[in-house]
C-alpha cells in the first residue's frame, strides 16, 4: 500500500534511503546496509508493480483524470534472522521499498507529492554463517 506524502521529500538516492529506513519502521538500519543489498531485488521487474501502485494512488487521491510524472528509486530494506537448523545460517528478507517524487496534474492545479511504501514480494537470501566468518577473516579459500 502506497502513502502519499505531501511535498517533495527526497531529491536523490542518499535521501530516498533515509526517507524509506524511517517509514519502514527501521530506525535502527543503517543507510550504508541498503547498497549491499541492491542486486537482490529486481528494479525492472518492481518498476512495472510500481507504475500500477503510483497509478492507483494517484487516481484515488486526485481523481482519475489526474497525471504524474517523476522519479522513482527502489531501496532495499533486509531484515536478518538466524536459523540454527541444520546449518547455521543467517537469511535475509529483503523487501524492495519504493520512493517515487512526483509532480501530479490535475485539471484544476498541480501538486508535488512523495510516494512510500514496499514494491513487490520480499527476496530472500541466504548465506551460511561459515561463509560470512570466512568474508569477516579475508580467508575466502
Amino acid at each position: 500500500m502506497m502513502k502519499i506524502l505531501a511535498g517533495r521529500r527526497a531529491d536523490n538516492l542518499d535521501e530516498a534511503t533515509l526517507l524509506a529506513i524511517q517509514e519502514a519502521g527501521k530506525g535502527d538500519l543503517s543507510p550504508e546496509v541498503a547498497p549491499v543489498f541492491a542486486s537482490v531485488i529486481d528494479a525492472d521487474r518492481l518498476r512495472a508493480e510500481a507504475e500500477r501502485g503510483i497509478n492507483t494512488a494517484v487516481h484515488g487521491r486526485y481523481g482519475r483524470g489526474a497525471r504524474w510524472r517523476g522519479r522513482q528509486w527502489f531501496i532495499p530494506l533486509p531484515q536478518p534472522r538466524y536459523d540454527a537448523q541444520p546449518i547455521p545460517q543467517v537469511t535475509f528478507a529483503v523487501q524492495g521499498y519504493l520512493i517515487a517524487t512526483i509532480t501530479v496534474e490535475t485539471t484544476d492545479d498541480s501538486y508535488r507529492a512523495t510516494l512510500v511504501g514496499p514494491a513487490g514480494k520480499p527476496e530472500r537470501l541466504t548465506l551460511p554463517v561459515s561463509f560470512l566468518q570466512a568474508i569477516l577473516d579475508d580467508e575466502l579459500e
